[in-house]
């Protein structure tokens, strides 16, 4: 399969079944919030939305690799997913154009962190304006994001994008710091280069 073909397979995933099964997560999502909705009913629901969401993965991840091919470059990939995840919101982009090359398992890790903090801040945060800043600095690679909506992010275990993300920053040796509150929500990981 050509270069060209495999993005056009990755464009059909995310437009159709990708989508899909998002549409299907909101309404899952609006059910579960009904107050008339039964307690025995919620929980059968909960378990459907998880399944829901691991699929949603699932697909992103293969539109990931079919997408490889089309640039190594990270800021290509981040491009992407603001392209997917963001439409409709305002989206200041400040990345290093010649970072260092990343291992393929930790831009893989670190591409899933960015697309759950996009996710959050379009499904939770109720913000219109997101600033995103890769940069390079003593041996390390930072990220920052911060946006304009309610805040209130917390990392407990009834939020799992947020608490997957601090697991995704330990196993890769990353700090990560979050404030968050009415003025909106800001998030610092720092990666250091070793390996």
């Amino acid at each position: 399969m050509t270069s060209s073909e495999r993005i056009q397979v990755a464009q059909e995933l995310h437009d159709g079944i990708a989508q899909d099964l998002v549409g299907v997560g909101y309404s899952l999502d609006l059910i579960l919030s009904a107050p008339d909705t039964p307690i025995t009913t919620r929980i059968q629901l909960r378990t459907l939305r998880f399944n829901i969401t691991e699929l949603i993965e699932k697909v992103r991840a293969e539109i990931f690799q079919l997408r490889q091919s089309e640039s190594s470059k990270l800021s290509v990939h981040i491009k992407i997913l603001v392209s997917e995840l963001c439409e409709g919101y305002l989206v200041d982009l400040d990345l290093a154009e010649n970072l260092t090359p990343l291992l393929p398992e930790v831009q893989y890790q670190l591409l899933k962190i960015v697309g759950e903090l996009l996710r959050n801040t379009v499904e939770h945060s109720a913000a219109s304006h997101v600033k995103l800043h890769i940069w390079e600095k003593n041996d390390s690679l930072f990220l920052s994001m911060s946006d304009d909506g309610v805040g209130g992010a917390q990392s407990v275990r009834s939020r799992y994008g947020i608490l997957g993300i601090q697991e995704r920053c330990t196993n890769l040796g990353a700090a990560f710091a979050m404030n968050s509150d009415s003025m909106g929500t800001s998030i610092i990981i720092q990666i250091p280069r070793h390996g």
